[in-house]
């Protein structure tokens, strides 16, 4: 993960039962500097999900289930198959860069 990152990649999903809108979303990102006990710099992203939040085109809400992309880099070729994913884990050549960009 970059830790320099100012958005991370984020699966969105409606909570209406029976509504299948899903999205990508790059969620914004907290980034804090800490130092721990033994003087070591720590950086921390993390995500902050209420910033930007998307809404359901169909219903309107702002109540969605949001989760991380997880990517993993193999030597699978990257196609339809990773940019209209709807999951969570990618595991192609892009290592979630282009994962469920096709929605």
């Amino acid at each position: 993960m970059d830790k320099t990152a100012t958005t991370l990649p984020t699966m969105v999903r409606c909570r209406i039962k029976g509504c299948r809108f899903v999205t990508r979303f790059d969620c914004p990102a907290r980034v804090t500097q800490t130092r721990d006990r033994f003087g070591t710099d720590r950086t921390h992203v993390e995500p902050d999900y209420f910033v930007g939040r998307p809404e359901c085109p169909d219903h309107g809400n702002r109540r969605m289930v949001m989760a991380p992309i997880r990517g993993t880099v193999t030597d699978t070729r990257c196609g339809p198959r990773c940019t209209n994913a709807k999951g969570l884990a990618c595991e192609c050549e892009c290592g979630g860069v282009n994962h469920g960009t096709g929605h």
